[in-house]
């Protein structure tokens, strides 16, 4: 009984990692969409360029965290996701 309990928790935590590399294959993905309209609109290439470097930095996470690659890695894909993020509320912040 007690093996079938693991096996089914095991399994709880593997489907729960998937459905997280999937949710950050699609927010980088949404990321380097979204820097490409940047560059031609109001932003201008100051913030484009970075959000596309993020995404595309985040797009490789999940792959460095199934790779086991240095904790660096994904924790710069966070700090980049979250500075654009900064910036770009302050901008729509000083729109509105």
């Amino acid at each position: 009984m007690k093996a079938a309990y693991l096996a089914s928790a095991e399994l709880a935590i593997e489907t729960q990692s998937i459905y997280a590399y999937m949710g950050l294959i699609l927010l980088s993905v949404a990321s380097i969409i979204i820097g490409l309209v940047m560059l031609k609109g109001l932003f201008g290439k100051l913030i484009g360029y970075p959000v596309i470097f993020a995404g595309i930095w985040t797009l490789f996470t999940p792959f460095g965290v199934i790779l086991e690659l240095p904790f660096i890695i994904p924790f710069m894909s966070l700090i980049l996701g979250a500075t654009w993020q900064i910036v770009v509320g302050a901008k729509l912040y000083k729109l509105g």
